[in-house]
């Protein structure tokens, strides 16, 4: 399993969204509101990271506040996942 820090939670979402490369993405910018998420691109994301991270969420962690920033994914992924 690979390390995992803010800086690779936002590559993977530039990996499934290219053009998000161009957001200022902060720990706490809200990904919904700059648009480097929607539902579509929240789904590819949790496909990628499982792919990944060799993980599986639960079907309760699938609410938008575990997605809104980078903060909130990392600490899903390291709390939840023990995802280091």
């Amino acid at each position: 399993m690979e390390l995992i820090n803010t800086n690779s939670v936002r590559q993977f979402i530039i990996d499934v969204k290219p053009e998000a490369r161009d957001f200022e993405l902060d720990v706490t910018t809200s990904l919904f509101d700059v648009g480097a998420l929607d539902s579509y691109t929240v789904v590819m994301l949790i496909q990628h990271l499982e792919e990944r991270l060799d993980i599986v969420f639960d079907y309760s962690d699938l609410r938008a506040f575990n997605f809104e920033n980078l903060e909130s994914i990392l600490k899903l992924l390291k709390t939840k996942y023990e995802v280091k």
